[in-house]
């Protein structure tokens, strides 16, 4: 027998080597050789499959990292290699580690331990190239776990309009296919129930189920014993475990059912508790929200978009934002960026989801001009040159990728998590149908981004090129189009004081305006809300005087007439304003009368729950822009200076980047891989000091993360790279790279610090979840407060290489190449 047919058959004699068949296998694969090689054969076989009992150490015979592994009372350390040979051995043996399993173990050309040293090698290779396996090295999932971030999605109400009970208790059902599956409640509603089943059976969303109650029927005494039609809303597993999500069919008419129900729940939930799962949830993710929202550097615009037709609404505007309403302010300090959209520029962008734009504005005759272009249409007019000989020499010269989303503005109401029928205080109003009708005009929205330092000023700006009269086809008309409504987002409260609603008669006046006829929404000691009876063109910072005749009848004094304010907020529609009493004024006589006014009848007044300057307007489009934000926001966390990223928003909305994440190993509903921004020890470098400086001094940072990817051996390898936006030659460098081999993206990156969450935003939540889980509440707060920094992060590939000379094919063939990643 040769040796290497002598090999073959003790590989594949030794799994069954204990196995009472083995004599008869024995003699079928070695008929016609010799007795002497049989007894050999079989000798050898024992020899391997019997029981060790040495320990195997490899601390001191390999570099790679040990661990401890404990088996039948004896502790082995074992290198990667090791332990996969170790745990082949005890299923190849029905878990004996045998002499066969050891000196696998300590064969020095064993081909796993060959083939491992070569991948070790590959991978050092890769990493001194800056590179490194798409969703992780093969056969180390620990990499993977590292990158997995806990995830939620932006924009999903999660309102319930009943409460449901924690309560388990026995429910047969039936399908069209299966008759009696047994399954027990988990928690149970008026109109609802949520059932675990202890088989899983096949089942659709939509799909009819008969539900029969049987053990409130054998513990209750109610007569409605009938089987029930219910409407599978939701099927879902849990640890193993199969739920159905049943909502009752709107054929069942059954009032007895609902008056047993009813009393069922309010009398038993405090004893079973209120499932608050839904509410929690909804509790943090609003309030990580509300902690990035205030942030936002980026400015949504909302569009209603007829064809090629387009007009801008509103724009929901911060702080942080400002900077961008203010460019396009004309020189009445109306919000102009209506003239931007020509035909053609609408089809691209709804058609692409993206547009680059150049612009820039000038004063002539103290008039203010606008001026905006795409390179496309800079390059085919052959007007490029021209264009930026002029644009990049003004103050206002600006270069914006604009991001396109479809949006429906019937999703624009936000509600609370609370079951209707639950009485809580602090409810959040809803807003008025005047504003509801407003938003569900809109349509579209445009999340446009500052990528002005990405472009290389002009080195030659002396000498002027010739046709500089094409640079007027670029010119906005001055009329013709309406002005955009900035809607600023404004639920952070700077006030001091509670104020209360009171409505009475006055009259405001100014230098510049004749006495009109108010009304008080609210007042506080130092403070009021008015409403006018016709808009008044007022705008911040100015001073007015106000009246209150219909007060100082009533009470009989004089000290709140002729009494001066601060205009601090004007709504959109210019018919509600914020006053205040100045800052550095001591003694106010209406702001002493209002104080002694408020303490005497604080008994009759109600504490004021609106807080939208735009009657609700502000609230409808935050929220409609979380249905469908272009970016990715992320939230730190930082204890100790050790800097973590446990939660990321997702975004409904699809886009090319967030697709490449979603395909990454390990990304679910629940958790998203963030392989390309966290590999090569990111978050310690660049992140961890970049985060220090955020925090440290209230900054505002911006980053951009070049991400490239190339096939090596039929594998996906990473390359990424984080740089500023001023790194021109090095971005240029990594874009014609990434463009020669392979695929890349470049994401836009803005670090933040957090913003402070006022407690009145997420008061009727906490008010409601305190109440049955209090331990719930606080971890709420706890999350929470522990976010230091946010960041969010939108793919501008499109227009840095639209910047950096690629023409539109060009550009589209390289995202086609990026949806072949991972494909």
């Amino acid at each position: 027998m040769s040796t290497t047919h002598y090999q073959q058959l003790v590989e594949q004699l030794k799994p069954i080597v204990n196995d009472p068949d083995f004599d008869a296998i024995f003699n079928q694969l070695t008929t016609g050789e010799e007795g002497a090689v049989r007894l050999q054969l079989k000798l050898e076989l024992q020899r391997l499959a019997a029981p060790c009992n040495r320990t195997v150490d490899m601390r001191s015979k390999t570099t790679n990292e040990c661990k401890a592994v404990e088996h039948n009372g004896r502790t082995h350390y074992l290198d990667p290699v090791s332990k996969i040979i170790f745990e082949r051995g005890l299923n190849t043996y029905n878990g004996i580690f045998t002499q066969d399993t050891f000196e696998q173990i300590f064969k020095p050309d064993n081909p796993l331990r060959q083939r491992y040293q070569e991948e070790q090698e590959e991978r050092q290779a890769l990493q001194d190239a800056n590179q490194d396996f798409v969703a992780a090295y093969p056969n180390a999932e620990a990499d993977i776990d590292s990158y997995l971030v806990e995830s939620f999605n932006l924009g999903v109400e999660r309102h319930r309009h009943e409460e449901r009970m924690n309560f388990s208790v026995d429910v047969t059902l039936a399908t069209q296919k299966q008759k009696a599956i047994a399954a027990v409640t988990t928690d149970i509603s008026l109109s609802g129930i949520r059932v675990k089943l202890k088989e899983a059976c096949p089942i659709n969303v939509e799909d009819s189920v008969i539900v029969e109650l049987t053990g409130l029927i054998r513990e209750f005494a109610f007569n409605e014993a009938r089987p029930i039609t219910y409407i599978v809303v939701g099927v879902e597993e849990v640890d193993g475990n199969v739920y159905w999500r049943l909502r009752r069919s709107e054929d069942e008419h059954l009032p007895e059912m609902d008056q047993f129900l009813t009393g069922f729940i309010n009398g038993y939930k405090r004893r079973y508790k209120i499932n608050v799962d839904n509410t929690e949830k909804t509790l943090l993710h609003q309030g990580l929200t509300l902690s990035f929202l205030p942030r936002l550097k980026r400015l949504p615009l909302f569009l209603n978009v007829r064809h090629s037709q387009c007009q801008a609404m509103y724009a929901l505007a911060t702080a942080a934002n400002q900077a961008i309403v203010d460019d396009w302010r004309d020189d009445t300090n109306r919000f102009m960026i209506n003239g931007i959209w020509r035909p053609h520029r609408v089809r691209e962008l709804v058609e692409h989801g993206q547009l680059t734009l150049y612009c820039f504005s000038l004063i002539a005759r103290g008039k203010r001009y606008f001026y905006s272009a795409t390179p496309d249409e800079l390059i085919k007019l052959d007007a490029l040159e021209s264009f930026l000989w002029v644009g990049q020499q003004k103050p206002s010269w600006r270069v914006y990728h604009l991001a396109y989303s479809p949006v429906d503005g019937n999703k624009a109401l936000f509600r609370d998590s609370i079951p209707e029928q639950v009485d809580i205080a602090s409810r959040r109003l809803a807003p008025s149908a005047t504003t509801l009708g407003k938003v569900a005009q809109v349509n579209g929205m445009v999340v446009i981004t500052n990528i002005s330092d990405s472009f290389e000023q002009l080195a030659d700006t002396d000498n002027a090129p010739e046709s500089l009269e094409k640079v007027k086809l670029f010119a906005h008309k001055r009329s013709g189009f309406p002005a955009t409504a900035p809607i600023m987002l404004s639920y952070t409260d700077i006030r001091q004081e509670h104020r209360f609603a009171f409505q009475t008669r006055c009259r405001i006046s100014s230098n510049e305006i004749a006495a009109t006829e108010a009304l008080t929404v609210d007042i506080s000691a130092r403070g009021m809300r008015l409403a006018l009876e016709q808009p008044l063109p007022l705008t911040k910072g100015e001073n007015v005087t106000i009246d209150c005749y219909q007060l100082s009848q009533r009470h009989h004094v004089k000290a709140v007439t002729a009494l001066q304010y601060e205009v601090v907020g004007v709504s959109a529609d210019q018919s509600e304003l914020h006053l205040r009493v100045f800052p550095n004024q001591a003694q106010h006589p209406g702001a002493k009368f209002f104080k002694r006014f408020i303490h005497h009848y604080k008994d009759r007044l109600t504490n004021n729950q609106s807080e939208s300057l735009s009657s609700g307007l502000e609230v409808c489009l935050r929220q409609l822009y979380l249905t469908a934000p272009s970016s990715l926001p992320l939230f730190f966390t930082n204890k100790g200076r050790r800097w973590t990223l446990p939660l990321v928003g997702k975004s409904p909305v699809k886009t090319p980047w967030f697709n490449f994440l979603q395909k990454l190993p390990g990304s679910n509903d629940g958790y998203l891989n963030l392989q390309p921004l966290l590999r090569a020890n990111a978050l310690s470098d660049p992140l961890e000091p970049l985060l220090n400086h955020v925090c440290d001094d209230k900054a505002v940072t911006e980053l951009l993360l070049f991400v490239h990817c190339t096939e090596h051996n039929g594998e996906w390898l990473l390359t990424t790279e984080y740089l500023r936006s001023s790194e021109h030659a090095k971005l240029g460098y990594l874009i014609d790279k990434g463009m020669l081999s392979g695929a890349c993206r470049i994401i836009h990156w803005v670090f933040s610090p957090k913003a402070k969450v006022e407690a009145k935003e997420l008061r009727a939540e906490l008010t409601y979840l305190t109440q049955y889980a209090a331990h719930r509440a606080d971890r709420i707060r706890e999350t929470l407060s522990a976010v230091a920094a946010i960041s969010d992060g939108c793919d501008i590939t499109d227009s840095l290489l639209a910047i950096y000379g690629y023409n539109t094919a060009q550009r589209r063939e390289a995202a086609q190449a990026w949806s072949h990643v991972l494909a």
